[in-house]
């Protein structure tokens, strides 16, 4: 059962009637480059701890919320994440205090993107399954998936802005089509 929960994970993650994930991690990883791998791969580790958290606090009974309501805070997740997008490219923020402020922005929107995963996996488990064992293969196979997705993302990303010198505005053009289509996911 373990391949099997971990294979969802990453089809959850891939689904394209859930979106609203997928934009999140390419919004999270839009300021950095390829070359900035570690620290990316530690902001979705952070991700990963975030919502593994409320995923087992939910799938336990600990904590309760009303769906609908988090499915609106995921999408208001990745709109603020693409507006700190544009105060990054058009400010003089320092690097290291980005990486730092996002490793805490990215975890507790985790917490919530966590919830969102606990109402979809809640309705897949057995009765006589182990639940940890579940939860377990479950998140590995969303940070599996996650990886993939921003890896790809930024070798596509490094590749086309080796191509030009207007690195800023072909992120900010991302960023914009990103935010429009999370806009609309609202309606």
């Amino acid at each position: 059962m373990f391949i099997e929960y971990f294979k969802l994970g990453i089809n959850h993650i891939l689904d394209l009637s859930g979106l609203d994930h997928f934009y999140f991690i390419v919004a999270f990883s839009l300021l950095y480059s390829l070359s900035d791998w570690k620290v990316v791969l530690k902001l979705v580790t952070a991700f990963t701890l975030g919502h593994s958290l409320t995923l087992i606090l939910a799938t336990l009974g600990y904590i309760q919320f009303n769906i609908d309501v988090i499915e609106i805070l995921i999408t208001v997740t990745v709109l603020f994440t693409c507006l700190k997008n544009y105060y990054h490219l058009y400010s003089n923020s320092q690097k290291k205090r980005l990486d730092t402020i996002n490793y805490l922005i990215i975890a507790g929107f985790g917490l919530i993107h966590g919830m969102g995963f606990s109402s979809f996996i809640k309705h897949m488990l057995f009765d006589d399954e182990s639940l940890i064992k579940t939860l377990i293969a479950f998140n590995l196979g969303i940070e599996f998936a996650q990886i993939l997705i921003v890896m790809a993302f930024l070798t596509f990303m490094t590749l086309i802005l080796s191509y030009t010198e207007h690195k800023k505005l072909l992120k900010a053009i991302v960023n914009t089509i990103i935010l429009v289509l999370v806009i609309q996911l609202l309606f």
